[in-house]
């Protein structure tokens, strides 16, 4: 029920976050990616692909599309140093909200690849759109967790107005 980086929620339960980027491209928006953002079809967008790790072990592949004028600045952040909203938000990029969906998917031949399991293993994909303060499209992004590492808790009560929301790593440290 938060917007919190990787990073810091890793660093929330005692794991150590690191990623590797594996590309980081400038290319006009498909169609897909022009109608998460409200865009053009075509209007310039910077996109880059991260394997993610905790504790040095790969969880996650980081797929993130961003509007022109928030991914050029990517090209001044160290995309395998940390958080890159964190680093965004050092250069004055704020996100304030996002709209999330989380399903259950075979794995393709690259994601299983990346993530050392067997093709068609089960991912969990969680795909986001992030606002800024206005209400603006900042970023598009499809990531897929490994299965095996995460679990998702929610908690709902009928007096609240919202859920507690927890994701958290199914591997414990000492289980490795």
């Amino acid at each position: 029920d938060q917007l919190v980086s990787f990073s810091l929620w890793a660093r929330q339960l005692g794991r150590v976050p690191s990623a590797r980027t594996l590309n980081l491209t400038k290319r006009p928006a498909d169609p897909e990616a022009a109608e998460q953002l409200a865009i053009e079809p075509g209007t310039p967008i910077f996109s880059y692909t991260r394997l993610r790790m905790l504790d040095s072990e790969p969880v996650l592949v980081e797929r993130a599309t961003f509007l022109e004028s928030v991914g050029r600045l990517l090209l001044d952040c160290d995309l395998d140093a940390g958080s890159v909203y964190e680093q965004l938000g050092e250069r004055g990029i704020e996100f304030a909200e996002a709209h999330q969906t989380i399903a259950a998917i075979a794995g393709g031949a690259e994601d299983t690849s990346l993530l050392g399991v067997p093709r068609r293993t089960p991912l969990l994909e969680v795909r986001r759109r992030a606002l800024g303060p206005d209400g603006t499209a900042l970023e598009w992004s499809r990531d897929r967790y490994r299965g095996d590492a995460f679990e998702i808790t929610i908690h709902n009560q009928h007096q609240l107005p919202r859920a507690g929301v927890a994701l958290r790593s199914a591997v414990a440290q000492d289980d490795r």
